[in-house]
C-alpha cells in the first residue's frame, strides 16, 4: 500500500497539469449533480495535485540517488573494483513537463567510469533509470529486470592520448593513442567531471614515467 501510494504521488507529481485538468473536467461533471459533494471532491484532487508536486520535488532526486548507488556498488563488485572511484555518466531521457527544470527528469541512459591506478574501465549497456517502471531484459530472459551493466572496456593510461567534453555531441571523448575515439554521451556537468579526473590521472602517469632512473647495463 506505501509503495502504491508513493507511485502515485510521483506519478501525479511529474503528470500533474494533465491530472489538474482532469479534476477540472470531473468538477464540471460532478458539481451540478451532487452540488457541494462534487465541489469538494474536486478541491481535494486539486490539493493532491499539489501535495504531489511538492513530494516529487523532494524525493524524486532520492530514487536517482539510490538507483546510481546501487548499480555502481553491483557493478564494482562484478568487476572486482570496490576501491576504485566511480563516475556516473547519464545522459537525459524523457522529462516531466510543466515543472522546474531542477527536477524534470523521469529518465536516464547510465555509462560507468572507474579511475584505477594504472587503468581505466568503462562500463557501458548499463540499465536504464526509468522513474516508472524497471528497465528489464527481453523475452530470451522472460522479462527479467537488469541488474548491472553488460559490457565494459579497459584502457591503460599510456593508451590514452587525452580527454575532453564535446559539447556539440554532448559526449565525453576519450582519444586513444591508436587514433581511435572513445564517444560516451552524457550531459556536460558529468561528462566535465569525468574529463577532469581522466586529466589528472594521465598528468600523474605522466610525471611517474619522466621521473623513473633508467638504469644502463
Amino acid at each position: 500500500m506505501i509503495k502504491f501510494l508513493d507511485f502515485m504521488q510521483l506519478w501525479i507529481g511529474c503528470h500533474w497539469s494533465g491530472f489538474a485538468f482532469f479534476s477540472i473536467v470531473l468538477g464540471t461533471l460532478l458539481i451540478p449533480m451532487f452540488g457541494a459533494t462534487g465541489f469538494y471532491i474536486v478541491v481535494l484532487l486539486l490539493v493532491l495535485t499539489f501535495i504531489s508536486v511538492v513530494y516529487y520535488a523532494s524525493f524524486a532526486k532520492e530514487r536517482f540517488d539510490a538507483f546510481e548507488k546501487a548499480l555502481i556498488k553491483k557493478d564494482q563488485k562484478a568487476l572486482k573494483l570496490e576501491d576504485t572511484k566511480a563516475i556516473a555518466l547519464f545522459k537525459n531521457g524523457t522529462k516531466c513537463k510543466r515543472l522546474p527544470k531542477s527536477f524534470t527528469k523521469q529518465s536516464y541512459t547510465v555509462t560507468l567510469i572507474y579511475i584505477g591506478d594504472k587503468f581505466l574501465t568503462i562500463s557501458t549497456k548499463c540499465p536504464k533509470f526509468f522513474m516508472f517502471k524497471k528497465d528489464r531484459e527481453g523475452r530470451d530472459k522472460k522479462w527479467a529486470v537488469k541488474t548491472k551493466c553488460g559490457m565494459n572496456k579497459e584502457f591503460y593510461y599510456s593508451y590514452i592520448q587525452s580527454a575532453y567534453y564535446d559539447s556539440g555531441d554532448k559526449a565525453l571523448k576519450i582519444i586513444l593513442t591508436s587514433g581511435d575515439i572513445e564517444s560516451i554521451p552524457c550531459e556536460k556537468k558529468y561528462g566535465e567531471k569525468a574529463v577532469t579526473s581522466i586529466r589528472e590521472k594521465l598528468r600523474i602517469t605522466e610525471r611517474s614515467v619522466q621521473t623513473n632512473p633508467i638504469k644502463s647495463a
